[in-house]
């Protein structure tokens, strides 16, 4: 089962000492996640997404130009005897976030630091739901939102859920996503061993399924081709067939003519 983030009461971020996020946003909060605690998955889904329309909207990113490390930021804490505060990444992972994840901007800068972490979460939580009602492509979304806000040094349980609904979503674009988010989980030093074995093994599994994939797609895109060829060709009373394609030892390609 998917762990809910539940977010400290206590930070403040403004001048005057008092909690950026509306008060009815942490009702609604504390809301959502019983809910979700007894399944009411779309309960939950429904505050949850009237707690987002709540909040600011996270200022239009800038266009980045170079990669930019995401700041250190302490993890919010989880419901659920894996709850870790104290998980950060390692710094040479195996697989660089995305540009939107990586770069931070002057605009998402001057938000509230409480503000990133409230929304981050929520989009978290988000994400949970709509992974256990096997909405694979929303959870994905959900996950990029998160990320957004915080990023994956510090957030792994959304690239884990991102993962996880990229595997189910299948093909060798799923698939592959898959596989590189759980090489970035790998790189989390505070992950649990036990969680840091599935991942090594999830790992392993993968790979070959992404193979097998780029492959099996590589086919279906050349019989398409060869279809649409023979369409045109059939006119003329020829078909794909006619021309035989040799490999040279170079790597190019010599074509042949036959009847």
């Amino acid at each position: 089962m998917a762990i809910i983030e539940a977010l400290p009461d206590t930070p403040h971020d403004s001048e005057d000492g008092k909690s950026v996020i509306p008060p009815e946003a942490q009702r609604l909060k504390t809301e959502a996640n019983a809910k979700y605690a007894v399944k009411d998955y779309d309960a939950a889904l429904s505050i949850y997404l009237d707690i987002l329309a709540l909040l600011p909207t996270r200022p239009k990113p800038k266009p980045a130009t170079e990669d930019v490390d995401e700041p250190d930021q302490d993890v919010d804490e989880d419901i659920g005897a894996d709850s870790n505060p104290d998980t950060k990444c390692d710094d040479q992972a195996p697989r660089k976030a995305t540009l939107s994840e990586q770069t931070t901007t002057e605009a998402t800068e001057t938000e509230p630091e409480e503000l990133k972490k409230f929304r981050s979460a929520i989009n978290a939580n988000l994400a949970a739901v709509y992974l256990q009602q096997e909405q694979w492509k929303a959870t994905v979304l959900a996950c990029n939102e998160s990320l957004l806000d915080v990023g994956v040094e510090t957030n792994f349980k959304a690239l884990h859920r991102r993962a996880s609904a990229n595997e189910k979503i299948g093909g060798w674009a799923g698939l592959s996503a898959s596989l590189e988010d759980n090489k970035q989980l790998l790189s989390c030093t505070a992950l649990p061993e036990s969680q840091r074995r599935a991942v090594q093994n999830k790992i392993t599994t993968l790979q070959p399924q992404v193979e097998a994939a780029a492959n099996r797609e590589k086919d279906e895109m050349m019989d398409k081709l060869k279809g649409l060829g023979n369409s045109i060709l059939g006119t003329f009373g020829l078909s794909t067939d006619n021309f035989q394609f040799t490999q040279q030892p170079g790597g190019g390609y010599s074509m042949n003519f036959k009847r």
